[in-house]
């Protein structure tokens, strides 16, 4: 036999196997990547927007500002640019269908200005062809620090929190919903890492006004 005749293949039978598994690998790969972008976009933009310091929509509460006001029944977050739609009094088992619609105050919670504390809840990522303008309200939520302030309003009266912690927790952790307290603290939480839900980001805040 024509030794000339005899190809690579021939002579190294498993490189045909190599490159069939290589070409999977890379498509699985690819699939994945392409998956990863479709449901991270939104919260990239996001991320994007907050490291180069979009004009927020709401400003920061001076002292002494004796009537602080945000658009009634909606909270925002100065300092991630966030303002957001609040849909009060939710029961915990519904507010999954709630949450593409803005944020969920959790029913039987205490209410802004109450003693006790008010707990809400939003979405930090979704899945892009999920309907709502407010899949990753609280996408950047990880970003705040001790201090920062949190405005809260219900119907038609605005209430200033600042931030005192933040906790990541389990899924099933739920004792925050029966916190008792002689204070008036409110409590948002999230999903975390974003863009999935294995633990619950908390951040705790207190009213200062």
């Amino acid at each position: 036999m024509d030794q000339s005749l005899i190809t690579h293949d021939e002579l190294h039978p498993w490189r045909p196997i190599i490159r069939g598994l290589a070409f999977s690998v890379s498509l699985g790969l690819a699939a994945f990547l392409i998956t990863w972008l479709a449901i991270a976009w939104p919260t990239i933009t996001a991320e994007l927007g907050w490291y180069f310091g979009k004009h927020p929509v709401v400003t920061q509460i001076k002292p002494g500002d004796t009537q602080p006001t945000i658009e009634p029944n909606h909270i925002a977050i100065p300092t991630i640019n966030l303002n957001a739609p609040v849909i009060y009094d939710t029961g915990y088992t519904d507010a999954v269908g709630v949450l593409p619609d803005g944020v969920v105050h959790v029913k039987g919670t205490a209410h802004p200005g109450e003693i006790g504390t008010a707990f809400l809840i939003g979405h930090s990522s979704g899945y892009w062809w999920q309907q709502g303008k407010f899949n990753q309200v609280f996408a950047l939520l990880d970003k705040l620090k001790v201090g920062d302030q949190i405005l809260l309003n219900r119907d038609g009266t605005t209430f200033v929190y600042q931030m005192t912690s933040s906790e990541v927790v389990s899924p099933d952790r739920i004792d925050e919903l029966n916190q008792s307290t002689d204070k008036r603290l409110l409590s948002l939480m999230t999903c975390t890492p974003v863009g999935t839900s294995l633990n619950r980001l908390i951040v705790h805040a207190e009213l200062v006004q």
